[in-house]
């Protein structure tokens, strides 16, 4: 079950099929958890995001 909203941007414009790759999936995450640490988001928006909790 794909739950986030990853797209192609090349291959699918429109945003109508999410990206369905693992990896790219969890290279995002670890690069939004790294921004997010570096702008001291409240863990609250860790834990809305499914980040930490």
């Amino acid at each position: 079950m794909i739950v986030h909203l990853l797209f192609d941007m090349k291959e699918d414009p429109k945003q109508n099929n999410p990206l369905n790759n693992e990896v790219i999936e969890n290279m995002m995450k670890e690069k939004l958890v790294k921004k997010m640490t570096e702008i001291d988001a409240p863990e609250s928006e860790f834990i809305r995001l499914g980040l930490k909790g």
